[in-house]
């Protein structure tokens, strides 16, 4: 059975919200695969801040009377900017090697046959 048997016109229902309200399992469904997304790039965005030491753990001895460690993370911002600037300036240069008519390589001609 269909909603077209019933007399429904599905692209009005869908147009309403109806399927959303009535099947919201598919709004859910798609706001958990966005939130996998974004979960998936915050995760990598941290792998790659401690690959290039954007971030740091560090600990210092523990107290031996109450048994606590102090964790600490720490975060170079200047690290950071260093390499957003150097991200900045290669894709320039790329860029500019794209644009730039001058830099083209030469055509060589073709040996003759």
């Amino acid at each position: 059975m269909s909603w077209g048997s019933l007399g429904f016109d599905p692209g009005v229902l869908r147009e309403l919200g109806v399927f959303t309200f009535l099947f919201p399992q598919r709004k859910f469904l798609m706001n958990r695969q966005i939130a996998a997304v974004l979960f998936v790039l915050l995760v990598g965005v941290i792998a790659v801040g401690f690959y290039r030491g954007w971030f740091v753990l560090s600990s210092g001895s523990p107290d031996g009377a109450s048994r606590k460690v102090d964790v600490n993370l720490s975060m170079d911002r200047d690290k950071m900017q260093d390499d957003a600037d150097a991200v900045k300036k290669n894709t320039s240069d790329m860029v500019d090697k794209i644009t730039d008519p001058s830099a083209a390589p030469e055509e060589k001609p073709s040996p003759a046959r």
